[in-house]
């Protein structure tokens, strides 16, 4: 089961919601595949349909930028395949394309800079289970 968390910041009234993790229906790469960007989801069709998939794996993350402090939820997808070569889809910052990190911890938002004020005044809440 899939978490939904809200997030705000205090001082300047920013505010985003981002969806974790996956649902009942997502029991395959195949079944959810259109949740891939279209610049990927070709290069991962190809991996899965012509290389000797070994394991997979993918969910619902959140992203944030060490730069600039963006923040975002992505789609991510991890294929193992042939002799243990990995396929892990990469995110770049829509504002200064710089790579982005993974939250593992939604709570970590409370340490993380706002990108609208740049202070660190985050509430964050989960305020949902999704399926």
């Amino acid at each position: 089961m899939g978490e939904g968390y809200s997030v705000s910041c205090d001082r300047c009234g920013f505010g985003q919601h981002f969806m974790v993790g996956v649902g009942m229906g997502y029991y395959s790469l195949e079944a959810v595949i259109d949740l891939i960007h279209p610049k990927r989801r070709s290069k991962v069709l190809k991996l899965l349909n012509e290389c000797s998939v070994h394991e997979t794996d993918y969910e619902h993350r959140i992203y944030c930028c060490e730069v600039c402090g963006n923040l975002r939820s992505a789609f991510w997808a991890k294929i193992v395949h042939d002799d243990d070569e990995i396929y892990e889809t990469q995110f770049l910052c829509g504002k200064c394309r710089t790579p982005m990190e993974q939250i593992s911890n939604p709570l970590q938002l409370k340490t993380k800079p706002c990108p609208s004020c740049g202070e660190e005044k985050f509430h964050v809440a989960e305020d949902m289970l999704w399926d």
